[in-house]
């Protein structure tokens, strides 16, 4: 049973879009991987059912093409073949792996991407009699989707706008801040300076005193010596 394919234009950068699906799909518990030479997002060991796999290809005209398809669980850990997502053999999980991609290409939807010929819907990987094809040159585009399209770039540029904006206040704070605290220890400084140029007052009285002490000594008169 070939995998289960799905088609969208979008006008979103490609980098995006994948970090989305990455985003989503580490969630789920899948790992982006090399498979068979493949880059795929992975989930499971295939000890005791067969592990599922989503592969996302972006083309440079921005087509998003979806693949999703199971392995069969031969033994613990070893499963050969593929499924798509028709059929009740494995539908225990096909089920969650439907679900996920449903919610994938939602996502796209909601960014105004546009489902190219029957999609969204489970397919496998053939249209009619004719093979499934990736990156159709002349794609029908919905003009209500390329305008919700621009709309949510707009929006996303305002966003990126105002974060940078925020940050640049933020770093005003912070140098506000680190200005204050220098000025604090300049006038701390210039204190301690201050304090270490005045005597102290308790140290003076104990000089004044040995001097006192010391005069004291000197002017005493000298005892008389015996027989005079």
């Amino acid at each position: 049973m070939p995998r289960y394919i799905s088609e969208f234009q979008t006008n979103v950068p490609a980098q995006y879009t994948f970090d989305a699906f990455n985003q989503y799909l580490s969630s789920e518990g899948y790992e982006y991987t090399n498979f068979k030479n493949e880059p795929v997002f992975k989930k499971g060991k295939g000890l005791a059912t067969g592990p599922t796999f989503v592969k996302l290809t972006i083309s440079d005209d921005l087509i998003v093409r979806i693949e999703a398809w199971c392995k069969y669980a031969i033994l613990p850990g070893i499963y050969a073949g593929e499924m798509g997502l028709d059929g009740a053999a494995g539908v225990a999980i096909k089920k969650p792996l439907k679900q996920r991609i449903i919610y994938l290409e939602n996502m796209l939807m909601q960014a105004g991407a546009v489902p190219l010929a029957a999609q969204p819907s489970f397919v496998s990987g053939v249209i009619g009699t004719q093979p499934y094809r990736f990156a159709q040159q002349n794609p029908q585009v919905d003009p209500q989707a390329v305008q919700h399209q621009q709309y949510m770039q707009q929006q996303q540029v305002l966003q990126q706008q105002m974060m940078q904006q925020q940050q640049m206040r933020d770093q005003q704070l912070v140098q506000q801040q680190i200005q204050q605290q220098q000025q604090t220890m300049q006038q701390i400084q210039q204190q301690q300076m201050t304090q270490q140029m005045q005597p102290d007052p308790n140290i003076q009285m104990v000089q004044q005193s040995v001097l006192q002490n010391q005069q004291m000594v000197q002017n005493r008169p000298e005892p008389p010596k015996p027989g005079v």
